[in-house]
């Protein structure tokens, strides 16, 4: 009976430190760990590159938060990119991603953002920016 217990107990720790290695080295926990020092995130419109925004402060904190709580997600949506989401330290980009509303693709990988944050502090804004830019490019018309 003791040999068992050591057994489950040996298994029961391999378990939890493979558990431990993958959120520490899966590739959202390694882009979330690189972009922690950006100090500003600037979201592109596509396919255009006409109209941007920046994040900053605490906005940019909450984008963080956002990114490192996706959920890998493999289903199929009616959605396509719809901005490009750079993130600087200085003058290097440490990071990149392409959303579209509540998805992320950070690389080939596509998340998803529960929270809702995403659209509220990246997609909303840029089409409010790209409002005041139609409107601004009709006026001088």
């Amino acid at each position: 009976m003791r040999r068992r217990t050591k057994i489950l107990t040996a298994l029961a720790l391999i378990v939890a430190v493979a558990a431990v290695a993958y959120m520490w080295f899966s590739p959202l926990a390694n882009f979330t760990r690189r972009i922690s020092d950006a100090d500003r995130a600037v979201v592109t419109l596509l396919p255009e590159h006409l109209v941007s925004i920046t994040i900053t402060g605490q906005n940019l904190n909450r984008v963080f938060g956002m990114v490192s709580s996706g959920h890998r997600d493999t289903r199929d949506y009616a959605c396509g990119p719809i901005a490009d989401v750079a993130f600087f330290k200085e003058s290097e980009i440490v990071g990149q991603m392409t959303t579209c509303m509540q998805l992320m693709w950070i690389g080939s990988r596509q998340y998803r953002d529960d929270t809702h944050l995403l659209e509220t502090l990246v997609v909303n804004p840029l089409f409010e920016a790209k409002r005041a830019f139609e409107i601004q490019k009709a006026e001088t018309k």
